[in-house]
């Protein structure tokens, strides 16, 4: 079980990934607003200089669309 105290920041802050997954199993045709999303919100941490979740986001929108990275 995970409890508050041994999640990560980076956990924390990447969990709606696996929506974003399921959202795109669900609606395939869903992949290219998804991968837009997940840029927007690569872009936003990496400003913020969290370059590990940036990087999830970054992952997760060109496996979604390559074509929007």
């Amino acid at each position: 079980m995970t409890t508050a105290s041994n999640v990560t920041r980076a956990e924390r802050t990447t969990e709606s990934i696996s929506l974003l997954e399921t959202a795109a199993k669900i609606d395939p045709e869903s992949h290219g607003h998804i991968a837009k999303v997940c840029v927007e919100i690569s872009k936003y941490y990496a400003k913020k200089g969290f370059l590990l979740e940036s990087g999830a986001y970054a992952m997760l929108a060109g496996e979604a669309s390559p074509d929007q990275l």
